[in-house]
């Protein structure tokens, strides 16, 4: 029961994470040939050489504490959009082709006003076109809007939408996903890239239990249904938390406690037509004694983006964003480093939420000083 507490707590403020780096067939034979890949990936300009380790931040077991989620001073807050609603650079036609300078960092992260309230926001998954968002909020009674209240799972998280006219627009009204928002506690909406199924983690409140669902609908105007568990991640001893499906959703990236371990490790589901999901465990992702959530998997499969406590980030017993990376689909991924761009990674929470088709753009979430509220939707973007 304290660890379901503490995953409910981690969804937003701290825990509960990819660079796509998809190009043309053409541009890929050229890098290979000349040796280009790393450039491609911008991996050596934007991680740290920190490699993740046993922390100093502990608890008494060794573990790195999961309980000190405070806002940091101002001093360490990255500086908000104020210039309007929503008033980024937009790469107007990312999801067409690079539009950026992928061996550059990440430019500093601009809050994204138009999503953001006094509440709590966190993973915040868009369609390629990034017309439409998918995200998990709680929304308070306005006396206790701001607070703490829900931040422990006291109130409910459900799944929100919005949509937008262009790139360059903020977002109009935020309403419950059609179908599934509302009904239980859901979070972590992951949307496969036909728009036909939604993946997320869902608390039922009868046994306490968090489990993947999907749900599914017939075409993109109708509502989704209810949704169902997915049998081969249903486990009852075990926790399933945030989801993030890869292109079609034979792939589901999550996080789960798995008896013996006592923290949340990053798992991989891989669908099969007759025997369903099986689940595997990436090599050199986890470390055995923090937490690693939140992964973000690249359109290639080949960086994985995701959440940890572990040693090295700024704050212990904070989560940062990291990446792993690795040559092909069937190698292993290497040491995971810690993500290095100016301002993405505070001494606050940080957890990536998805990133533009070509690496252009890094959405995520963090519960940073100067913000909207407890937790809020930032933008990263790079420079041409």
């Amino acid at each position: 029961m304290r660890r379901q507490r503490q995953l409910r707590r981690l969804a937003v403020t701290g825990g509960w994470r990819w660079i796509v780096t998809l190009v043309a067939s053409a541009v890929v034979g050229v890098l290979l040939a000349t040796g280009g890949c790393a450039s491609l990936l911008g991996i050596p300009s934007e991680i740290s050489e920190q490699e993740g380790g046993v922390g100093s931040d502990s608890s008494s077991d060794g573990r790195p504490s999961l309980t000190d989620q405070s806002s940091p001073p101002a001093d360490q807050v990255s500086p908000k959009l104020d210039a309007g609603p929503d008033a980024l650079a937009v790469d107007a036609a990312d999801a067409a082709g690079p539009t950026c300078d992928v061996t550059k960092n990440f430019g500093t992260p601009v809050l994204i006003a138009s999503l953001s309230t006094p509440d709590h926001e966190s993973l915040a998954r868009l369609t390629d076109d990034q017309l439409t968002v998918f995200f998990e909020a709680v929304r308070l009674p306005s006396s206790d809007a701001g607070s703490d209240s829900g931040v422990d799972g006291s109130a409910p998280h459900h799944l929100y939408t919005a949509t937008r006219a262009t790139q360059d627009a903020p977002f109009g009204p935020v309403t419950l996903v059609p179908g599934v928002g509302g009904a239980d506690e859901d979070r972590a909406p992951s949307v496969t890239s036909d728009l036909l199924t939604i993946f997320f983690s869902r608390r039922t409140f009868d046994d306490d239990s968090i489990d993947i669902y999907k749900a599914e609908r017939s075409s993109v105007t109708d509502p989704f249904d209810t949704g169902s568990a997915i049998a081969n991640l249903d486990v009852p001893t075990d926790s399933e938390i945030t989801p993030f499906v890869r292109g079609d959703g034979t792939e589901i990236w999550f996080a789960a406690i798995r008896p013996p371990s006592t923290t949340a490790d990053i798992q991989l589901a891989t669908f099969a037509v007759n025997t369903g999901y099986a689940v595997t465990t990436p090599t050199n992702v986890n470390t055995g004694f923090a937490d690693e959530t939140h992964p973000v998997i690249s359109r290639d499969g080949l960086a994985l983006y995701f959440a940890s406590n572990r040693f090295g980030g700024i704050k212990g017993n904070n989560t940062n964003i990291w990446i792993a990376t690795r040559t092909s689909t069937s190698a292993d991924f290497g040491t995971p480093k810690q993500l290095n761009a100016t301002g993405i990674n505070t001494a606050a929470n940080e957890e990536p939420s998805w990133i533009s088709p070509f690496g252009c753009r890094l959405y995520f979430t963090s519960n940073r000083a100067g913000g909207a509220g407890r937790s809020d939707l930032y933008l990263a973007i790079r420079p041409m």
